[in-house]
């Protein structure tokens, strides 16, 4: 009995616009038959989303909206600090098709701090508000960057699953307690 393969390529783009003529030309080239190909855009601001569009890439709201053969982009953005002047902006994100957002990047912000920071603090009150506006909303909140303490509180002040898209495989090993 054969298993059947997919090749799945995920990719992350800002301001692409002038890099992924060549790489999806590369992609094609590859001669895959059953591939899916799903970007993540961290909210360019060239033209990367009309071009991709103007390609056949569909917008999803979800990963799992991706189909076999297809390829689609869902919106996200990397550091949570346009979120900073209140919980509306966040709706205004969603609206504009934001899915998906890191809660921090390497700089600490007003929801939490990175993983670089050496800081042993969880999320900012105001984070643990932002993440379940996030998550009341249908944006994912990606603890990519999150320290460790940020993740932990994630998992236990809000009651949604969180993709780490970007990090290491720490957060997939560590044993269920």
């Amino acid at each position: 009995m054969g298993v059947e393969v997919v090749t799945e390529v995920l990719l992350a783009c800002y301001n692409g616009e002038k890099y992924l003529p060549p790489l999806l030309a590369s992609l094609s080239a590859q001669g895959e038959k059953d591939f899916r190909v799903l970007m993540q855009d961290d909210g360019s601001q060239d033209g990367t989303l009309a071009l991709l569009k103007s390609q056949g890439w569909k917008q999803v709201d979800d990963p799992s909206q991706a189909v076999d053969g297809e390829v689609a982009v869902m919106l996200s953005i990397e550091g949570c600090e346009p979120f900073d002047p209140g919980l509306h902006t966040i709706a205004e994100y969603r609206a504009h098709g934001v899915r998906m957002a890191a809660i921090t990047w390497n700089h600490e912000n007003t929801l939490g701090y990175p993983a670089m920071s050496g800081s042993t603090q969880g999320l900012k009150p105001y984070g643990v508000q932002a993440i379940r506006e996030m998550q009341r909303l249908g944006i994912a909140a990606d603890v990519s960057h999150l320290n460790e303490a940020g993740v932990f509180d994630i998992l236990n002040k809000t009651d949604k699953p969180w993709p780490p898209t970007a990090t290491a495989a720490r957060w997939s090993i560590i044993p269920a307690t």
